[in-house]
């Protein structure tokens, strides 16, 4: 009798993120029967199984998953599939098939799943404090914006509200072919969040979202926080004196 060798597999330490793409280790071994019809294939998001390449005898590995190359290294097992800069959260699975020379096959069972947290926009805000008095001249104010992430692009072209909490709308935000953000702000404040005679102080509450699109072509929003500048009218009186005229 002749003990058949079995081909090898083992998957493991798969983690993924933008930027950085899903990195893992793949360890595989043909056995004995490694010859030229010693394959290793793999299926992404079950797909097709893709047939990988290797032109250094075995040493290093590729397969081209919808037109984007993926590395296998069969001395250390490290395995990468690349990611775009930025996206929003995703999952992705991945199933390895190794077949020897005369047949016999092995392959993870369950695929490998990875789960890519989007990327992180906590925090990514721009800001901006408007004034009454543009209500009447029409002048519109410049945004501080933040820098953004890697691979987060602001559409441009966009307008969006800019609203209280209770969405009433106290003006736009405007983002011109160049990129840059105004805000134009179109109704006085009319609340109440101080009083005091003669003060101008900032009233506050009030925000806007722009749109941003990831690499990976989905897309997301930031924040524009906005004060407004409220004018608080005055009143005063001139010196009075008072005269008694005696009969």
């Amino acid at each position: 009798s002749i003990l058949d060798a079995m081909p090898t597999l083992e998957v493991r330490d798969f983690t993924g993120a933008y930027g950085a793409g899903i990195n893992g280790t793949v360890d595989f071994n043909f056995g004995a029967d490694n010859g030229e019809d010693a394959t290793i294939e793999l299926s992404v998001n079950g797909g097709e199984k893709v047939a990988g390449v290797s032109t250094d005898g075995g040493k290093n590995w590729t397969f081209d998953v919808d037109g984007q190359t993926v590395t296998l290294n069969a001395e250390t097992g490290a395995f990468h599939y690349d990611l775009p800069a930025s996206g929003s959260k995703d999952t992705y699975t991945f199933q390895f098939t190794v077949t020897d020379a005369d047949g016999d096959e092995v392959k993870n069972v369950d695929p490998v799943t990875v789960t890519v947290e989007g990327t992180d926009l906590t925090g990514v805000k721009g800001s901006v404090t408007g004034d009454d008095d543009n209500v009447l001249t029409g002048e519109e104010v410049p945004v501080s914006m933040p820098e953004l992430p890697d691979g987060v692009t602001l559409v441009k072209g966009q307008t969006v509200n800019v609203t209280d909490a209770d969405g009433k709308v106290y003006g736009r935000l405007h983002v011109d072919a160049e990129g840059n953000v105004t805000f134009e702000q179109t109704v006085a404040y009319s609340g109440s969040q101080h009083n005091a005679q003669g003060e101008s102080e900032e009233a506050t509450g009030f925000s806007g979202s722009l749109k941003v699109e990831f690499a990976d072509g989905t897309s997301s929003s930031i924040t524009v926080d906005v004060s407004i500048l409220d004018d608080i009218p005055t009143i005063s009186t001139s010196d009075m004196t008072t005269s008694v005229v005696l009969d």
